[in-house]
């Protein structure tokens, strides 16, 4: 089976880099507004993080909150010319999240291979329009939340958890599905990891070791494409795929 190539790219990369626990921001507030005579709390969390396969430049990225089973979109906003997003959410609830990242006609992806599709390592190349990662988290964090392939892999155990059992679905099936993850990969925080742009010299020397080898291993995915940014769609699917049920080992 060709994703296995994924495992052994994982196997190798861990076997280069000791793995850790990665860091970020993020920053909540609230404001009152008057409503014939009393104040109404309107509260915004601002959640940030970087989307990588290569870097994403001038993505969409929507995050919503699991509300009663159902996904309700809290805020979205455009990626940078680094990957980065930063999206200001509303009327957040302290519930679980998802960071859906998607492009369109003006999205572009860095490079992060020897060639892509005849361009070069650090290039900004088009992307597919139907190009999609996401992943998905307990809660809010103050620390950067990164959206890649291996993320988009732990999201669809999660999401098969959610759709089995939407009214007993809880924030521990999270923590447990990226649990489940790290003991088949040896690849440990996968959802907490920060990501760099590996094209990007001087940050990636500066990252920590975690860092790097989550982006790494973004990165390598661009094998199983066979550098090819036009098969990217199809490959992530597969990967989503494979693991669906939590179990690659088939």
């Amino acid at each position: 089976m060709e994703f296995k190539k994924l495992a052994l790219s994982v196997a190798i990369a861990t076997s280069l880099m000791a793995t850790g626990c990665g860091g970020g921001g993020a920053s909540s507030s609230s404001s009152s507004s008057p409503d014939s005579g009393t104040k109404e709390s309107v509260s915004t969390r601002t959640l940030t993080g970087m989307a990588a396969k290569g870097a994403i430049q001038n993505g969409i990225a929507t995050v919503s909150e699991l509300v009663s089973g159902a996904w309700i979109q809290r805020g979205q906003a455009r990626t940078g010319s680094d990957g980065k997003y930063s999206v200001t959410m509303k009327g957040y609830q302290d519930g679980p999240l998802k960071v859906v990242v998607t492009v369109d006609a003006a999205s572009t992806m860095k490079c992060d291979a020897d060639a892509c599709d005849g361009d070069s390592f650090g290039d900004a190349v088009a992307v597919p329009t139907d190009f999609v990662m996401e992943t998905i988290i307990p809660q809010a964090v103050d620390t950067d939340v990164p959206v890649s392939p291996l993320t988009h892999m732990v999201a669809a155990n999660i999401e098969q958890l959610l759709s089995s059992d939407p009214a007993g679905f809880t924030a521990a099936q999270i923590t447990d599905a990226e649990a489940r993850f790290a003991a088949q990969f040896n690849v440990a925080n996968v959802l907490t990891t920060t990501l760099v742009d590996i094209t990007d010299t001087t940050a990636f020397a500066a990252a920590k070791r975690d860092t790097q080898l989550a982006s790494t291993l973004a990165a390598s995915v661009m094998k199983l494409a066979d550098n090819s940014v036009q098969g990217l769609p199809a490959t992530l699917t597969k990967m989503s795929s494979a693991y669906q049920d939590g179990d690659f080992s088939v």
